[in-house]
């Protein structure tokens, strides 16, 4: 786990756990991308791991969707 995290901003490590540190990178980038503009981020470097564009495109959609309901159930708690 800590080499994962150490290494998921950095695409080209290829090291004992280069697809574990791809797939967080890529979460980490559509997270922060949601907080920023909610627009779907490149990630082409998925690609690598056979993970299609549309199936990118639709975990992107759900996050949005939770990222909808917990900003609206931020404002209903904290207001």
């Amino acid at each position: 786990m800590v080499t994962t995290i150490e290494h998921h901003r950095h695409s080209g490590y290829r090291g004992d756990y280069w697809q574990q540190a791809l797939i967080v990178g890529a979460a980490t980038r559509m997270a922060g991308a949601l907080f920023k503009d909610g627009e779907m981020p490149t990630l082409e470097l998925l690609e690598v791991l056979a993970i299609s564009e549309n199936a990118e495109q639709r975990c992107f959609s759900h996050l949005q969707a939770e990222f909808a309901k917990t900003q609206e159930l931020a404002k209903v708690l904290f207001g």
